[in-house]
């Protein structure tokens, strides 16, 4: 019998039963039809709480729940979600990893900016450099800070939109790997104004074995 979830704390609570009942792999299986179907918007869900989300969808083993929410715990980029939870070590240090790795290569692409106005000797270092500086003032008037995403989404769709080499440079943090978006977000825009959306879990990477079907 299909069911609906309008929140991850309903979905908490039907984990607490199907943990009673011995039937959490059945909860799992079912699962994704339920958020394709019957949950109007499965990543809104999540970005409200997405630390619970991970833990719940860690016991459930449900990669898309758990890539996606992955993801939420990563932001908002200037004061992720996952910093200060309780989460169990072997989760907590996957998420770290993601975190250094997609923070590593931010900085390649600040480094591939600062040189390419350093080594501009057409005017586009101006044209580079008073954008930059315009996005970071409206940033800071909108938010009352600094909001690298906004400001690479201000970037990306607009002031940079007929540069190749950049809009190919800034794609890898600029992509969307969420799975359950049904609204299609981009990072650094709407409600993902502070958020990045292009971490990706491979299946390999889950942090439970994939080809175990009884648990």
């Amino acid at each position: 019998m299909p069911y609906s979830i309008n929140s991850i704390q309903e979905l908490a609570g039907l984990l607490e039963m199907a943990r009673y009942y011995a039937a959490i792999l059945v909860l799992s299986n079912s699962l994704s039809t339920v958020l394709d179907n019957y949950v109007d918007d499965p990543a809104t869900l999540i970005m409200e709480d997405p630390c619970a989300a991970l833990e719940v969808a860690y016991e459930l083993r449900h990669p898309a729940l758990f890539k996606d929410a992955f993801i939420a715990v990563l932001g908002p980029f200037h004061n992720p979600r996952f910093i200060d939870y309780p989460f169990e070590p072997e989760l907590k240090k996957l998420i770290q990893s993601k975190y250094d790795k997609f923070n590593s290569n931010f900085l390649q692409i600040q480094q591939w900016a600062l040189n390419d106005m350093i080594r501009a000797d057409d005017g586009s270092f101006d044209t580079l450099s008073s954008a930059l500086s315009h996005r970071v003032d409206e940033s800071i008037e909108k938010f009352g800070r600094i909001s690298y995403p906004y400001v690479c989404r201000k970037l990306y769709d607009i002031d940079l939109e007929d540069d190749r080499m950049a809009l190919d440079m800034m794609l890898p943090v600029m992509c969307n790997h969420l799975i359950l978006d049904h609204s299609h977000r981009k990072s650094g825009e709407g409600h993902c104004c502070h958020y990045f959306l292009s971490t990706k879990l491979e299946n390999s990477e889950l942090p439970w074995d994939m080809n175990q079907r009884d648990w």
